[in-house]
């Protein structure tokens, strides 16, 4: 495997920016320098691994972190998490304020 390919098949060399024109998060890989609109097969085998999911506040563009299986939410990083944080859609919770 080449070292590029290396870096491509490597999930911490991914990072979720948010184009501002969009407001749409696309995936850059530091090493590499590659960007991507659809979320690389790196981060896709990844997230299959924890319950933990990420969200960005709509109002806030903070990040914040939900378990599937518990429904615990958090804005810090939670144990476990092994994604990278903002990898998906901005999204509303219905529970505002809560």
């Amino acid at each position: 495997m080449s070292d590029k390919e290396a870096a491509l098949a490597d999930p911490k060399a991914w990072k979720a920016v948010l184009d501002k024109k969009t407001n749409r998060n696309y995936n850059y890989n530091r090493v590499t320098q590659t960007t991507k609109w659809n979320k690389p097969e790196a981060l896709n085998a990844q997230r299959k691994k924890s319950p933990w999911r990420s969200r960005v506040d709509p109002k806030t563009r903070r990040t914040y972190y939900y378990n599937k299986q518990t429904k615990e939410v958090s804005w810090g990083k939670p144990e476990g998490f092994d994604g990278v944080p903002g990898m998906t859609k901005t999204h509303t919770t219905g529970s505002e304020g809560s």
